[in-house]
């Protein structure tokens, strides 16, 4: 992958927005996100600021330029491409783009549960959000996680996902950082339950609704968790499975992102020891 060149973009929004403070959403759009149009089918700037809005990037305010400024002093464009380099020789080079911009200040889920910071990928792209402060550390655990979920979306038809296709996603991504970055810097729902716990959040909520699209509003709910459903149940157990298929299959990283999601779904019948 290729990191694209977003400080010139944040230099231009910045410079844009000197003279029209009022006018940021636009400035952001018309910067930021009309550079994008070609890397989606069929979304406005204004379709793709939203979408990247609600996934983390930042929300135009009087203090962009600080952070902006920081986020370009520290160059976390080579720091990533260096760290690109060393995922490529354990997963494999792919094809795509990755695109840094500052994350949403202003959000304190993501402030406080994911250290400022946000990631979004698809099959041929991947978005890095980043606070000012992002260590080297935090930035690895972030890029590893993401492209992890580039190499398997090369791998899995991205026109009907669903929620089993989810769960494996999100287990071979913190499994990657378990293995490349340590098992200290896991998420934390990665020990968040125990095996009666991880039983009946299967059997429960997730077993029964396997085949629902990632539109659907349960599907999330059943990912992050809701009012109901525990939290991080989707992605708790979706480590818990991919952790336990590879220690008994003996399956490399590389490997594991290319597998059928219904090969993992299959070994929970007929494995021991899975819950």
């Amino acid at each position: 992958m290729q990191v694209a060149d977003t400080q010139a973009w944040l230099q231009a929004y910045m410079v844009e927005k000197e003279t029209l403070v009022s006018e940021g959403l636009n400035i952001q759009q018309a910067t930021l996100c009309q550079p994008l149009v070609s890397y989606f089918e069929h979304a406005s700037p204004q379709d793709i600021q939203i979408h990247l809005i609600q996934h983390g990037m930042f929300h135009p305010d009087p203090t962009d330029r600080t952070v902006i400024d920081r986020i370009i002093d520290q160059d976390y464009w080579e720091q990533t491409r260096k760290q690109l380099q060393d995922l490529e020789r354990i997963f494999g080079k792919q094809d795509g783009t990755i695109f840094i911009f500052p994350s949403d200040t202003t959000n304190p889920r993501l402030q406080t549960e994911f250290d400022g910071v946000a990631g979004l990928s698809y099959h041929d792209k991947l978005f890095l959000f980043i606070s000012d402060q992002i260590t080297t550390l935090q930035l690895k655990i972030l890029l590893t996680h993401e492209y992890s979920h580039v190499c398997r979306l090369h791998k899995v038809s991205t026109s009907n996902l669903t929620l089993a296709d989810g769960l494996i996603l999100e287990g071979i991504a913190e499994l990657a950082v378990k293995e490349i970055v340590g098992e200290a810097y896991c998420a934390p729902w990665v020990g968040l339950y125990n095996q009666v716990e991880l039983k009946s959040i299967w059997e429960d909520w997730l077993q029964p609704n396997l085949t629902l699209p990632p539109t659907s509003w349960m599907h999330h709910a059943l990912m992050y968790g809701s009012d109901s459903i525990p939290k991080w149940a989707g992605y708790a157990y979706g480590f818990q499975l991919v952790q336990e298929f590879q220690r008994q299959n003996q399956v490399s990283l590389q490997n594991l992102v290319t597998m059928p999601t219904n090969d993992f779904i299959q070994f929970l019948h007929t494995a021991k020891n899975v819950h």
